[in-house]
């Protein structure tokens, strides 16, 4: 059930809307790919789908997108760290530090 979940929804949502710039669809299948892994809990599907969406914002650039990436980044790295994935910790630390220095 666990792959099911982040495959079915995120990586359609992910692949399939930016690929083809459809970002609003994007984001819903995120968002509820995002409720789908808090119902079970998966920390680590969680963790992800918030680092996606946050990378996503970021790449859309629209008003108060670098807020909420940033937003959905902390809440990333919470989980990361809470399950010792250093390595994405690291990553998504960066990802704030580049948002961070975006938006200033």
């Amino acid at each position: 059930m666990r792959a099911a979940i982040f495959s079915s929804q995120s990586a359609k949502g992910w692949y399939g809307g930016c690929s083809g710039r459809q970002r609003g669809a994007a984001q819903d299948y995120l968002q509820t790919a995002l409720r789908q892994a808090e119902t079970f809990p998966y920390l680590l599907e969680q963790a992800e789908i918030q680092r996606l969406q946050a990378m996503m914002l970021i790449d859309r650039s629209a008003p108060g997108d670098r807020e909420t990436a940033q937003k959905s980044l902390a809440e990333a790295l919470e989980g990361y760290a809470r399950m010792a994935m250093r390595r994405h910790v690291e990553l998504t630390q960066a990802l704030m530090n580049q948002t961070a220095i975006k938006a200033e």
